[in-house]
Order: C-alpha cells, then sequence, then structure tokens
C-alpha cells in the first residue's frame, strides 16, 4: 500500500475537532474522479482556503488531514505547503460500512465503490501494479490506487502523478 493509503488507514489521529458551524459536506453523485487532479471540486494543490470555499469546513480534523465522514471522503494536507496532497475516500476496514456508501464519486469510466476488479481492469487496464496483502488487494495506476476487499473496491486513493516516472 501506499503511504497515503496508510495514513488514511491508520489515521492516528492526534486531535480530532468537530467543525464549528456543525456543516456536513456530503458528496455530490455528480463528482467524478479524476486520477492525478481531483475529486469532484477538490483538486490536488487547492490550499486551505480553496477547499473550504468548494465544500466547507471539515467535519473532524486529525495530523494533516481533514475528514469528511458524511461523503465518505478525507484530504490529506501537505505539512509545510497547506495543500491538498491526496484525496482519500471508502474505508478499507469496513468494506461495506458508511464510508463506502457515502462516498458516491466515480471515474469517467465508471469505476468507484463496490466496482469489480474485472470491472476496474476493463475500465482502466492492467494496472501499473497489482499488490495482495492480507485481506484485501491494491491495483495501482498513475494518481490513482484502488484497494478491493471481498472482490470491490472499498477504498480509493487520488494522489498528484510524479514527473520523474
Amino acid at each position: 500500500m501506499s503511504w497515503l493509503t496508510v495514513a488514511w488507514l491508520l489515521g492516528a489521529p492526534i486531535q480530532l475537532v468537530e467543525a464549528a458551524d456543525g456543516r456536513r459536506s456530503a458528496m455530490n453523485p455528480s463528482w467524478v474522479v479524476v486520477p492525478g487532479k481531483a475529486v469532484g471540486p477538490i483538486q490536488i494543490g487547492m490550499s486551505q482556503e480553496e477547499v473550504r470555499a468548494a465544500v466547507g469546513e471539515a467535519e473532524r480534523t486529525s495530523h494533516g488531514g481533514w475528514e469528511y465522514s458524511s461523503g465518505g471522503y478525507a484530504v490529506l494536507l501537505d505539512q509545510d505547503r497547506h495543500t491538498v496532497n491526496a484525496i482519500v475516500g471508502g474505508d478499507v476496514g469496513y468494506p461495506h460500512g458508511a464510508l463506502v456508501k457515502a462516498f458516491v464519486a466515480r471515474t469517467r469510466e465508471g469505476i468507484g465503490m463496490g466496482s469489480t476488479r474485472v470491472e476496474v481492469v476493463k475500465a482502466l487496464g492492467v494496472p501499473d501494479a497489482d499488490r495482495k496483502p492480507p485481506g484485501g488487494e491494491v491495483l495501482s495506476y498513475p494518481g490513482l490506487e484502488l484497494v478491493l476487499v471481498d472482490g470491490a473496491v472499498a477504498h480509493l486513493t487520488v494522489w498528484r502523478v510524479s514527473k520523474r516516472r
């Protein structure tokens, strides 16, 4: 798994804080997952202020991340520049749980939570990497990592594609 997926899974919330205004940012079904670039209105490289303007205050915050549980996603921030490093969604710990159900965005090809390996490979092609850690499978594409549990996508990570390849 990438360090981004590990950061989401382990999360180790240092300080959880409820949003002061109580607003929640559910995910809009029209949001599109764009590998290496965005999930809906949230784009890699956005400032914290731009994220707030796009989706509102985080429901919870943890070291390096803003969580929007009602939408099934979190935004991971660069600690130095305070910009979006990655957008993660779903939950490998509860592959049929609320976070997976709440994350309704899909790629232009229709891949999202619940997609099978066959559907992913048919839509996105052969992955750059295919790892099988205990309890799942990780399919890596440029700017997109999909974690399958029980044969279906339960978590995804969108991050900036490195210029070094």
